[in-house]
């Protein structure tokens, strides 16, 4: 995501190169990648099927004060953190379209901690929906602070490993 601008220091909004890194990765069969950073955005979609990889999760600090408004800083986070400054909506839809000659919709998700901004009534992370369904989704990440932290629609064959103690559902 860095060669397309992000910074992952916590303060530029990185929506914009983020989505940018999405499309190239589809134009040229490649993943995106998120190095060690706190990378702020919105919202995000990924609907290209590309893998979203990042190099892992960590909380340095107890749950109570690291997701607390004022905390949620890399003093807190270690890894690939995506920090989402959405009061409403969703902050990253998962929804996986086919290539031209491939009918199976794949999403994979890895190393990442998702973050919201501890207030509102957003959604953490959406995968699949109600027309789109969601094959051999593989997703390992830590989502938290959101009002609800993870939905899920129209999933097959699936192996999703979610993370998540601290507020939200």
């Amino acid at each position: 995501v860095k060669a397309y601008g992000a910074t992952g220091d916590g303060v530029t909004n990185d929506t914009a190169a983020i989505q940018a890194t999405d499309t190239a990765a589809s134009a040229v069969g490649g993943q995106v990648f998120f190095p060690a950073g706190f990378f702020r955005f919105s919202t995000l979609t990924n609907s290209t099927g590309k893998p979203w990889v990042g190099v892992g999760y960590t909380v340095y600090r107890d749950s109570l004060n690291a997701f607390a408004a004022a905390n949620q800083n890399a003093a807190f986070f270690g890894g690939s953190v995506l920090f989402s400054t959405a009061t409403s909506g969703t902050a990253l839809t998962i929804i996986a379209n086919p290539g031209p000659t491939d009918a199976t919709q794949r999403a994979t998700l890895k190393g990442i901690t998702i973050v919201g901004p501890g207030t509102g009534t957003s959604i953490g992370l959406a995968i699949g929906s109600a027309t789109v369904s969601v094959v051999e989704a593989d997703i390992d990440v830590l989502v938290c602070n959101f009002a609800t932290n993870v939905v899920t629609a129209n999933l097959e064959d699936s192996i999703i490993v979610l993370r998540s103690w601290c507020a939200g559902t």
